[in-house]
C-alpha cells in the first residue's frame, strides 16, 4: 500500500520509527545510475519505500527533509535500524567505602556497571559519555584516569571531568544481548589524606534518534547509521574513598547443607559460611579469632546458631604478627576471613528464618579488640532458611 517499486531489484526499507518527517525523498548516490526521483508529503506513502532502479551495488539515501535524519541502505539488505537500550547491570557495586593507597595509585576501582543492548540487529558501540559527580574534591583531582571495559576490550577516557567521554570505540553488540560495560577509576596516591571521605557517582543520560548526530551512546549498524536510543537517566551508587580507615569488601554468604529427618523435614543447616575481605588503612587492624566476639550475629527466634572458634579462618592463614586469640591486618594490606557455622530449628515452628551479621568488631591493638564497629556494606552477609 502506497509503495513504489519497479523491476526485479526492488527491496523494502522500513521507516516506521520516523514519525516527525513531513516529506521523504530518495535518489541514487551514483550519477547516471538511472534512479527515478519521487517524493510525497504523506508519511504513510513512504512507510514502505522501494528502490526503483539499481544493480545491487548501488546505495540509496532516504531523507526526512533534514540532514540530521538521514538513513542509508545497501541494495538487497533490509535496513532495520534497530534500537538501543541502556540499563544498570546487577553486578554494579552497592554504595560502599573503598580503600585507597597512601603509597601509590589505586587502579581498577569499579565505579559502576551499565548494560547496553542492541535490539533487533547486531551493531557496534562507538561513543559513550558519562556524568561524573563528586563531593569533597574535583573530579580532575580524584582520578588520574577513568576506563571502561567490555569483554576483553579496555578503553581510557578522552578526558576526565564532570563530562567524561569515550570515543573511537569498537565494542561489538550482538543482537538482543545485554553487554556489560564496567567503569573503572584510577585514583592518585593520597599521601596527605586529602581524598579521605571523598565520594563519587557515575551517571549516564541515554537518548537519541535514529540517524541522529548527538546520541548517547552512539551505536552504529552494519551501514554506519546511528541507531535510535531509548531515553533513560541512570546513576550508579555512591562510592566513597578512605585512605586512613578500615574497609570491608567482597562480602558473601552461603546457607550450606540442609539436615533432614527421615520424613524429609529440614531441622537444621550445616556449613553456613560468611566471608569478607578487610583492608587496613594507615593503621593495622586487630580482630578477634573468636567469631562470637568479632562478628555480631543476629539469630532468628526459635533457632540456635553455632560458630566455633576453629571455624573462623583467615587468608593468608597465619602471619607473624598474629597472636593468641587475634588476627592482624597490617597497615595498607588486605586479608580475607571466612566464618563457618550451623543453624538449628529448636522451636519446631516452621517458616522463613534469617541469620545475618549486623556489624564487625575490631581494634587497633591486641588489647583493644572490641574498640570499634564496622556497620556498612554488610548487606550480603545474610542467609535465609525455610524450616
Amino acid at each position: 500500500m502506497g509503495s513504489f517499486e519497479r523491476g526485479e531489484a526492488a527491496i523494502q526499507l522500513e521507516l516506521g520509527r520516523v514519525a516527525d518527517a513531513s516529506m521523504f525523498l530518495y535518489s541514487g548516490l551514483q550519477s547516471g545510475a538511472g534512479y527515478e526521483l519521487q517524493y510525497s508529503a504523506d508519511l504513510a506513502v513512504w512507510k514502505h519505500a522501494k528502490v526503483l532502479y539499481g544493480n545491487g551495488a548501488d546505495r540509496v539515501n532516504i531523507y526526512s527533509g533534514s540532514p540530521a535524519a538521514f538513513y542509508r541502505i545497501k541494495s538487497g539488505i533490509p535496513a532495520d535500524l534497530g534500537i538501543v537500550t541502556v540499563g544498570i547491570d546487577p553486578s554494579s557495586p552497592l554504595s560502599s567505602i573503598r580503600q585507597i593507597s597512601t603509597v601509590g595509585e589505586t587502579d581498577n576501582v569499579v565505579l559502576a556497571v551499565f548494560d547496553v543492548k542492541s535490539e533487533n540487529v547486531p551493531s557496534t558501540l562507538r561513543h559513550l559519555s558519562f556524568e561524573v559527580s563528586s563531593s569533597g574534591a574535583a573530579v580532575t583531582s580524584l582520578f588520574n584516569d577513568i576506563k571502561i571495559k567490555a569483554g576483553s576490550l579496555i578503553y581510557s577516557a578522552d578526558n576526565v571531568g564532570t563530562n567524561t567521554v569515550f570515543s573511537d570505540l569498537a565494542i561489538p553488540l550482538p543482537a538482543d544481548q545485554y553487554v556489560p560495560v564496567t567503569v573503572f577509576g584510577k585514583i592518585p596516591r593520597d599521601s596527605n589524606g586529602s581524598l579521605d571521605g571523598v565520594s563519587v557517582r557515575i551517571g549516564l543520560s541515554a537518548g537519541g534518534s535514529g540517524g541522529g548526530i548527538r546520541n548517547n551512546p552512539e551505536v552504529e549498524n552494519w551501514n554506519y547509521d546511528l541507531l535510535e536510543v531509548n531515553e533513560n537517566t541512570l546513576e550508579g551508587n555512591q562510592q566513597a574513598f578512605s585512605s586512613s580507615g578500615l574497609v570491608m569488601s567482597n562480602a558473601a554468604a552461603s546457607l550450606g547443607t540442609p539436615i533432614m529427618l527421615p520424613n524429609g523435614e529440614v531441622i537444621a543447616y550445616e556449613g553456613i559460611t560468611f566471608g569478607f575481605d578487610i583492608t587496613a588503612g594507615a593503621d593495622s587492624v586487630y580482630i578477634s579469632s573468636d567469631p562470637t566476639i568479632s562478628l555480631a550475629f543476629f539469630v532468628p527466634p526459635g533457632t540456635t546458631a553455632t560458630f566455633p572458634k576453629d571455624g573462623f579462618v583467615a587468608d593468608p592463614q597465619a602471619l607473624t604478627s598474629d597472636g593468641p586469640g587475634y588476627y592482624v591486618i597490617p597497615a595498607g594490606s588486605s586479608r580475607r576471613f571466612v566464618c563457618h557455622g550451623s543453624l538449628i530449628n529448636t522451636s519446631g515452628d516452621r517458616g522463613i528464618k534469617q541469620l545475618w551479621v549486623g556489624f564487625i568488631v575490631y581494634g587497633v591493638s591486641n588489647d583493644s579488640l572490641e574498640l570499634f564497629t564496622l556497620t556498612y556494606g554488610l548487606q550480603a552477609l545474610r542467609v535465609v532458611a525455610v524450616f
